[in-house]
């Protein structure tokens, strides 16, 4: 579906119309940035909170899947490898002839839920992606899309392994660049950076990204990832399903063919439309906590800004999912 452009004084309105809905809404109490820009320039940056990097949640898969896009073309890793000829000691059915392609489109095939959920295997200690090599297969690799966190953390141990240390290779090749140098990134016990979340990073920052998936991987004209891989992390790999409902493509959904996204729980979100540079950025602060038990203080019935972003940016679309909660 095409969409009518904005002009920029509409876009300047929209935006403030946005994060006018966004703070009037209990729904979204949590939400402390609505970043509206295009071209590389920030339009609108409303924000509640101090200027501090917040973690993206599943938003750290889209940045994971461009340090792929870097690895790659450095020649460290190939998307057609198995993953056991990286991680030969994890053989286990999560990991046996499973590639790199399975992990970063999602279709590996295991379990995903009980103990090989998220919240169970980061607060059981050791190696998350040794636990996640654990899961059981339930299907075919390749057969269907299920969103996977499991997928995710072997594919951050796969990186960790071949650069050496996964988040110096990332300040290295793509955050220096962009000329960011507040973020951290949380590590599981044996030092590998979460691949599933857990990457925090301010809300300018964050929207440098979007930049960068907008341009086809340049930044200020300079490439930083290979035009062909940034394209391809915008093209649908699979129909998709559950969270957000729309085509999934490599560490991003597909809106339509304009617009993608990477969203995260508790409503962080990177929208980007690279025709006209379009890049929306949302962050909350959560008071996420694993315990165990894991906690929060997000509403009961919190409202993801997604679907304020399709009503106030993108009329026409409808709501996805991500309606029913965040």
């Amino acid at each position: 579906m095409v969409s009518e452009r904005l002009s920029e004084e509409q876009l300047v309105l929209a935006a403030d119309e946005l994060a006018a809905q966004v703070a009037a809404d209990p729904r979204c109490a949590r939400l402390t940035d609505v970043l509206v820009a295009r071209g590389g320039s920030t339009v609108r940056h409303h924000s509640s909170g101090p200027a501090v990097p917040r973690d993206l949640f599943s938003v750290t898969k889209t940045v994971l899947a461009l340090m792929v896009g870097v690895a790659a073309g450095d020649r460290l890793v190939g998307t057609h490898v198995d993953v056991a000829h990286f991680l030969p000691e994890l053989a286990g059915p999560g990991v046996a002839r499973r590639t790199v392609a399975h992990l970063l489109t999602m279709r590996r095939g295991a379990q995903t839920g009980g103990r090989y959920d998220l919240d169970e295997v980061a607060v059981h200690g050791g190696s998350w992606a040794a636990r996640f090599a654990e899961a059981p297969e339930v299907e075919e690799p390749g057969t269907r899309f299920r969103y996977d966190n499991g997928a995710s953390q072997l594919l951050a141990e796969v990186l960790h392994r071949v650069t050496g240390d996964l988040a110096a290779y990332a300040e290295r090749r793509l955050f220096e660049p962009l000329g960011i140098t507040d973020w951290c990134w949380l590590r599981d016990p044996t030092g590998t950076p979460s691949g599933p979340g857990h990457l925090a990073l301010t809300a300018p920052d964050l929207a440098r990204f979007g930049t960068l998936l907008c341009d086809d991987g340049r930044w200020q004209g300079v490439p930083l990832v290979n035009p062909s891989w940034v394209r391809a992390m915008r093209t649908p790999t699979s129909p998709g399903g559950p969270p957000e409902g729309r085509p999934y493509g490599m560490g991003l959904w597909i809106e339509d063919e304009e617009v993608c996204f990477g969203a995260g729980w508790a409503g962080q979100l990177l929208l980007c439309r690279p025709d006209d540079g379009l890049v929306v950025v949302a962050q909350s602060d959560p008071g996420f906590d694993y315990g165990p038990p894991a906690r929060d203080a997000m509403p009961p019935d919190c409202r993801a800004p997604l679907d304020l972003v399709r009503e106030h940016l993108l009329e026409g679309f409808p709501e996805s999912s991500s309606a029913r909660g965040c």
